[in-house]
């Protein structure tokens, strides 16, 4: 079985919102647009990395009986599971990782052995084979197009309704998705981890030299916080790719599942519980070749950015690292952008970094934005990775201590 990321799915009830932020601010360009008599569609680009962006104009209007899950073809929502898509209620959701496939059957025969329901069962539309499945992990779920893999095309213009829209260039803001992050209540994490190691043979990826196999990356303190990783591997008959395998630009993305620690509960993910109404995908991560042109772009264009706290950049060690690697720490600190050499597994724990030029050194940025949606949900993270192939506890560390400090900022505000 083979899979390859086709697109993200949001699924919003103020489209126009959604669309301006990731067309404006983010430099996404729309590439296709759909209209149908449930549903508007807007299809971004940006690199390697599609988004479709879903509005449900009619969810709940009784359809005919239908083979198609919401009465047409193709269409598809992020209430699938009990929740309401549209009023008051509705949560804006980013709930559906569509992944390409060789042989639509081969993949949901191997499904057959996790608790996976199949919401909409394989159907032919035009040139198009095409299943929907649910994941462990809340309203997340996986749309399966039956593709050769030979036949590569980014996004699959064969699609029913798209209406492609003429773009001479798109601007590459950022190059592809490096990962998408989860999270789930305490005591889920290795129920998801599990489901993904069977259902698309996924391995545990050790992502810091800290981390357990078995208890995963744990930041107690006031942080409270355990994450686990997958990965997608390509291997010689049986694996998964994030993108074309024989393609030069082709990058393996991560999945990254997180949860709160039984003593103490970490207020990004419980923020996040509280707000989606449940577990679910809570951030992307969009790599960067040139992170620090990328961020002050996108501050220019408005987009809102987490802050490390003030001596994140004066910590024992932390200046030394960034004037070891050649970066700018007024730049650094001027956005907010976090760097962490402890961000792979591989390295040698006893290395001395005072005997390591710049190019050996291997190390990461990232910085965080905050939420895209109105409530305390999903957001983005921006990385550029350099050599480094994990995640630091360091950056980690910083994010949450920096929104447990904007928290009591807003709560005195209210006081």
């Amino acid at each position: 079985m083979k899979l390859h990321l086709h697109h993200i799915e949001i699924c919003t009830q103020n489209p126009e919102r959604t669309v301006k932020i990731l067309q404006d601010q983010f430099r996404f360009g729309i590439i296709a647009i759909r209209e149908t008599l449930l549903c508007s569609q807007t299809v971004l680009q940006s690199g390697q990395t599609i988004f479709i962006v879903t509005y449900a104009k009619l969810c709940h209007v009784p359809l005919p009986i239908s083979e198609f899950i919401h009465g047409e073809p193709w269409t598809n929502f992020c209430c699938n599971k009990g929740s309401i898509c549209n009023g008051k209620t509705h949560k804006d959701s980013v709930f559906n990782i569509a992944l390409r496939v060789e042989n639509l059957s081969q993949t949901l025969d191997s499904l057959s052995k996790v608790n996976c329901e199949v919401i909409q069962k394989p159907v032919q539309v035009g040139g198009v084979k095409y299943a929907i499945v649910t994941s462990p992990c809340g309203n997340v779920v996986h749309t399966f197009i039956e593709k050769p893999i030979g036949e590569f095309e980014l996004f699959d213009w064969s699609l029913p309704g798209f209406t492609r829209i003429n773009v001479d260039s798109l601007e590459e803001s950022t190059t592809h998705l490096d990962h998408v992050a989860f999270v789930c209540r305490e005591g889920e994490i290795n129920g998801i981890i599990q489901w993904y190691e069977d259902a698309f043979e996924m391995k545990r990826f050790i992502t810091n030299r800290s981390e357990d196999e078995s208890d995963g990356l744990v930041i107690d303190g006031d942080v409270g916080l355990r994450l686990k990783v997958m990965e997608f591997w390509v291997c010689s008959e049986i694996g998964l790719s994030s993108t074309h395998s024989d393609d030069k630009t082709w990058n393996v993305f991560k999945l990254v599942v997180g949860e709160s620690l039984p003593h103490i509960k970490n207020t990004q993910i419980q923020n996040f519980l509280r707000d989606h109404n449940g577990p679910g995908l809570q951030h992307i991560g969009l790599h960067s070749s040139n992170i620090m042109k990328t961020v002050e772009t996108m501050f220019a264009n408005g987009v809102k950015f987490r802050q490390p706290p003030p001596t994140y950049y004066t910590a024992v060690g932390q200046l030394e690292i960034i004037n070891l690697v050649g970066e700018d720490v007024k730049l650094l600190s001027k956005y907010g952008i976090l760097l962490d050499n402890e961000a792979d597994s591989f390295d040698d724990e006893t290395m001395d970094i005072s005997n390591h030029n710049q190019n050996e050194f291997r190390y990461l940025m990232q910085i965080f934005t905050h939420p895209i949606f109105e409530m305390e949900t999903f957001f983005f993270e921006i990385i550029q990775r350099k050599g480094a192939r994990g995640f630091g506890i360091g950056n980690v560390t910083a994010l949450s201590r920096s929104i447990n400090a904007y928290e009591k900022q807003i709560r005195k505000i209210d006081a």
